[in-house]
């Protein structure tokens, strides 16, 4: 078997013209950079995939503080008070302190609302989520609780 010199040099050698050999080898590196890049794209999609997932798994586990659902409970929900007890809003918060709130409790002004809505959608996901997630349970315990025509929005996606 003859000895055959398998380095660029020697093909480069054995090549009959030079330009088609640097053609060549400019679309190899072009190609190798191409699928560097996409590799590169790949490993990032997985990565924000799994990100969100780990954010996910986070959020599932954080329950809204007393004072939070205090606040924004009002303002999604027409009426709420006349509904929902306040050892549920304790349970919802993972807590023993029953919050004291009447019933005769007055509804926020429309300002109100828009405000607690502006102040909603200024939250990074991660705190909202809780929220949408504690609503969520009161409005399957309470399927007579009505949704303010603004958050509407906030709850679509539970």
């Amino acid at each position: 078997m003859p000895n055959l010199d398998t380095s660029i040099e020697g093909f480069l050698r054995s090549a009959s013209e030079e330009r088609v050999v640097y053609t060549f080898l400019d679309m190899l590196a072009e190609r190798t950079a191409q699928l560097e890049q996409a590799s590169g794209q790949d490993e990032i999609r997985s990565l924000r995939a799994e990100n969100r997932r780990l954010v996910q798994r986070i959020a599932d586990c954080e329950v809204p503080d007393i004072d939070t659902l205090l606040v924004f409970l009002p303002v999604i929900f027409q009426d709420v008070w006349s509904l929902v007890r306040a050892d549920e809003i304790a349970i919802l918060a993972h807590t023993l302190e029953v919050p004291s709130i009447s019933s005769s409790r007055p509804e926020p002004t429309q300002q109100e609302v828009l405000l607690g809505h502006h102040l909603l959608t200024q939250l990074a996901e991660e705190q909202r989520y809780p929220i949408r997630k504690a609503c969520q349970a009161l409005k399957k315990h309470h399927s007579e609780l009505v949704v303010r025509h603004i958050m509407q929005e906030f709850l679509m996606d539970l």
